[in-house]
């Protein structure tokens, strides 16, 4: 496969990917490099156990095609968000694990990749942002989406409303990087984090990726049980008796990686996630139109108005009798002044 904004190198099954982007300064992301990139991850799933993503030269990426965009329609311009959308959904499905080296500026679309990375690593020289409000835009590859489940919430809108830079040393405390390192450590603290995931068992490794990324947003109690279940289908693995075995025995486990034994947990892992989307949405429909979504709403409704009507009149019923019981009293006790005139 020939490549003109990337390089690809794959060794001890570990695939490095250099962008540079062609004709173009600094790496920026065309739709051809988009669609490149994306043709290079199906390579990867099938020949290596993890991806590391580098940027050639003094900075990572300044984003998007700025000089393209500014030219798209409107319909052109969600191909693009859609085309964007695309290749961060499959950086994070991917079943190898992904880790991402930048230096230099990472601006707008090249955060929106790290993003949906595992590993992120910064070098000291790295700054971020989401400037896209600065050209009347939104993030459009899934920024506004998973900004706030890897920052939070608040800073997370701070940061897309302002459209501020913002250093590797605060990526750090707020937790959008991983690790910072000195510039010239950049690639072989990249190299050495794939060296020690490549030696782990990548079964588990997917199945560990697949369910932290898509049971992200299950209750904690449903996660238990399906964590529950991947515990067991781990168990009946190749992997799982060699790495056991191997630790018994005090030596280097030798992992067979049979990924054949992975699809039927990627399968089940899907399934649970789309039928709880689809409860949740269920769950939504109805909280925004009761009446409509749900015929038994009109029941529960009215038959709480009955309860609080009848609360209501017991209430009024023991004022009344409260306040004969009092006249009653005073006349006993108090017989020359007689019982007072009710109110």
């Amino acid at each position: 496969m020939k490549l003109e904004n990337m390089q690809l190198s794959i060794s001890n099954r570990i695939a490095t990917v250099t962008i540079k982007t062609k004709d173009r300064p600094m790496n920026v992301l065309t739709v051809d490099l988009l669609r490149e990139l994306s043709a290079v991850l199906d390579i990867v799933e099938k020949e290596a156990n993890c991806l590391v993503i580098f940027g050639e030269g003094k900075h990572f990426s300044p984003g998007a095609d700025i000089q393209a965009m500014v030219r798209m329609d409107a319909d052109r311009g969600e191909e693009f968000s859609r085309l964007g959308q695309d290749l961060t959904k499959k950086i994070e499905e991917l079943t190898a694990p992904v880790i991402i080296a930048i230096q230099g500026y990472a601006m707008g679309g090249a955060v929106e990749i790290a993003l949906a990375c595992d590993i992120r690593i910064a070098a000291e020289s790295a700054v971020f942002g989401q400037p896209e409000i600065n050209i009347g835009v939104l993030p459009g590859w899934g920024g506004s989406q998973r900004l706030p489940r890897v920052v939070g919430l608040s800073k997370a809108k701070e940061l897309i409303y302002t459209g501020r830079k913002i250093d590797a040393k605060e990526a750090l405390s707020i937790g959008l990087v991983d690790l910072v390192v000195p510039d010239d450590m950049l690639r072989p603290a990249a190299m050495g984090i794939a060296e020690n995931i490549i030696e782990k068992p990548r079964v588990a490794l997917a199945t560990a990726k697949c369910a932290i990324n898509a049971l992200f947003d299950l209750p904690m109690s449903e996660g238990m049980k399906v964590e529950r279940r991947l515990w067991r289908e781990l168990f009946n693995t190749s992997d799982k008796k060699e790495g056991m075995t191997a630790f018994l025995e005090k030596r280097k486990p030798v992992f067979s990686d049979r990924m054949d034994e992975f699809e039927d947990i990627r399968r089940y892992i899907k399934q649970v996630s789309a039928d709880y989307r689809k409860v949740h949405q269920l769950e939504n429909r109805n909280h925004v139109n009761p009446e409509i979504k749900n015929p038994f709403n009109n029941l529960y409704i009215a038959t709480a108005q009955n309860i609080m009507n009848y609360l209501l009149m017991f209430h009024q019923v023991s004022q009344d009798i409260a306040r004969r019981n009092f006249e009653i009293a005073t006349s006993m006790f108090f017989p020359q002044r007689g019982p007072e005139k009710p109110a």
